[in-house]
C-alpha cells in the first residue's frame, strides 16, 4: 500500500465502499479500471488489458474506456450481470492541491438503467424487492425510467414466485433472511438472468415509509397506497426506496406508487382440489 501513488490509494479507498461493483474511475478523459475489475472488464468488453508500472513487480492490471463513449461499455457490463459504480472527478484538476477529489456519482445495476439507448424497447426494466412480516410476503417493484412503482402482498409462496417470474425482473433485492431458503433455490432454478442481492434488515425498516411515499409523484395525484395495515409491502417498498436513493443519488419524486393486481388467478385449496377433480373426469 505504501508504494502506491496517491491516486491508487484513493482508488482502493473508494473501491472498498463498492466491493460488489466494477468501479469506473475517471482519470482525465477516460474511465479506468484496475486489478480484478480490469481483468473482468477487459474480457467482457474485449478491450486491451495492460498495466501500470508495466514489467515491474508491482504492476497493476489496467484497462479503460473513453468517458464520452462509456455508455455502450457500461451496458455490456450490466447485461453480463455486473453492477457498475461510476466515479468521477469532482473538482478541477488544474486547481486541485494534491490528488484530484473523486466521488461515486451513480451506481448502475441491471434494474436501474436510465439511459434510453440501453433500455429494452417496449419492455419494462423492473427492479424488485422482497420482504416478509408475520405470515405475509411483500413484493415491491419499479421501473425507475417510467416512474411505475407497485406493491402487493400474498401469503402463498408459490403464488408469489409465479408473480416474480411473470414480471421478468432484471434485479431483485431481498432481505438477508431469504439467503438460505426457498428463494435461494428458486433463484438458481428459475431466475436466471436476474441479479439478486441479499440486503441487511436496516433497508427494510418501514416505520417512516408512508411519510417518504407521500412526497412521491405529482402533488395533484397523492399516493394510492396506505401502508398502515400492510407491513410486508411497506418493508419491501422501504427497501426499494433506500436502495435507489443510495445508488442513484438523484431525485425520485417522479415515482408514483399503486397497488398491484396480479393478472393470473390464484386458487385456494378448495379450488385446487376441484380443478384436480375436474381434470380427471
Amino acid at each position: 500500500m505504501n508504494r502506491l501513488t496517491p491516486a491508487m490509494r484513493q482508488y482502493l479507498e473508494i473501491k472498498e465502499q463498492h466491493k460488489d461493483a466494477i468501479l469506473l474511475y475517471q482519470m482525465g478523459d477516460f474511465y479506468e479500471m484496475f486489478f480484478e475489475d480490469a481483468v473482468t472488464a477487459s474480457r467482457i468488453l474485449d478491450i486491451t488489458l495492460t498495466s501500470r508500472n508495466k514489467n515491474k513487480d508491482d504492476s497493476i492490471p489496467l484497462c479503460g474506456v473513453p468517458c464520452r463513449a462509456a455508455s455502450p461499455y457500461i451496458a455490456r457490463l450490466i447485461d453480463s450481470g455486473y453492477k457498475v459504480a461510476v466515479c468521477e472527478q469532482v473538482e478541477d484538476p488544474g486547481s486541485a492541491k494534491g490528488v484530484v477529489k473523486r466521488a461515486v456519482v451513480r451506481v448502475i445495476t441491471p434494474g436501474l438503467v436510465l439511459d434510453a439507448e440501453n433500455l429494452p424497447a417496449k419492455e419494462n426494466n423492473f427492479l424488485g424487492a422482497l420482504a416478509r412480516t408475520d405470515n405475509l410476503f411483500g413484493l415491491a417493484f419499479m421501473d425507475i425510467s417510467t416512474g411505475d412503482f407497485r406493491v402487493f402482498e400474498v401469503a402463498d409462496w408459490d403464488a408469489l414466485l409465479d408473480e416474480i417470474l411473470s414480471l421478468n425482473l432484471r434485479e431483485l433485492i431481498a432481505h438477508e433472511e431469504f439467503k438460505e431458503g426457498k428463494l435461494s433455490k428458486a433463484v438458481s432454478q428459475n431466475l436466471r438472468g436476474c441479479l439478486v442481492d441479499y440486503l441487511p434488515g436496516r433497508y427494510f425498516a418501514s416505520e417512516e415509509v408512508q411519510d417518504i411515499l407521500n412526497n412521491l409523484g405529482p402533488e395533484e395525484s397523492p399516493p394510492e397506497v396506505d401502508f398502515s395495515s400492510h407491513s410486508a409491502s411497506a418493508a419491501a417498498a422501504a427497501a426499494l426506496i433506500r436502495y435507489v436513493e443510495e445508488t442513484q443519488r438523484t431525485d425520485i419524486r417522479h415515482l408514483h406508487i399503486r397497488r398491484h393486481e396480479p393478472d393470473r388467478l390464484v386458487l385456494d385449496d378448495t379450488a385446487r382440489k376441484n380443478l384436480e377433480l375436474f381434470s380427471t373426469c
